[in-house]
């Protein structure tokens, strides 16, 4: 039995590096580490923490959230140290607090994530981090609408307030661990997106 040997004019085609990515224009960018994503999300949290907490002091001030459990905890700081129950708000003061942070959740999410992605390539912390959200389709910015599907299928279950959704909401920014090739979450295969490293090789 004769053996097929390959001949040199028939050159076998390899396949494309999956963990690089042609952006037009720019030339192939490699797939971003689930390190470097990990530290772009924590420059978020700190970009946008101080804004959050500048909104809970304006309702408090202006709009008296939560004004009789502060008033006591204050009172109670000033005599001595208060006890742990008086430290915890109260269902009805928790709640309130809740409102106002998804109200700023979902208002920042519309503006770093779902406008900034699609109109910039990436939240604050993507863009300082030297990192970029791309089309895998041509390597492009995305749609307004693949980033905000990309956004609110990791936000809207964790503000439902089920902790089973609430857990479904922080596996879908896990997920991107289960990809060993590109690190796409299941929020990036609904925007038919991928990260990739922007910084000058």
């Amino acid at each position: 039995m004769q053996e097929n040997v390959h001949q040199p004019s028939n050159p076998i085609e390899v396949p494309p590096n999956p963990r690089l990515i042609d952006v037009p224009g720019i030339g192939s960018r490699p797939v971003a580490s689930l390190a470097r994503r990990v530290l772009a999300r924590v420059v978020d949290w700190l970009v946008l923490f101080p804004f959050q907490l500048l909104l809970v002091g304006i309702a408090i001030t202006y709009f008296g959230l939560g004004g009789e459990w502060i008033k006591e905890l204050t009172q109670a700081s000033t005599t001595g140290t208060p006890t742990l129950d008086q430290m915890v708000p109260p269902i009805d003061v928790a709640n309130q607090f809740w409102i106002v942070s998804m109200l700023w959740i979902s208002t920042s999410g519309m503006i770093a994530e779902v406008w900034a992605t699609s109109t910039y390539g990436g939240t604050p912390g993507k863009l300082l981090t030297g990192l970029r959200v791309v089309s895998t389709q041509d390597g492009g910015r995305i749609s307004m609408n693949d980033s905000f599907n990309r956004w609110a299928l990791a936000m809207f279950p964790r503000m439902i307030r089920i902790p089973l959704l609430e857990l479904a909401g922080w596996l879908v920014w896990v997920s991107a661990a289960f990809d060993q090739t590109q690190f796409r979450g299941w929020h990036d295969k609904v925007a038919n997106s991928v990260v990739v490293d922007w910084r000058d090789r």
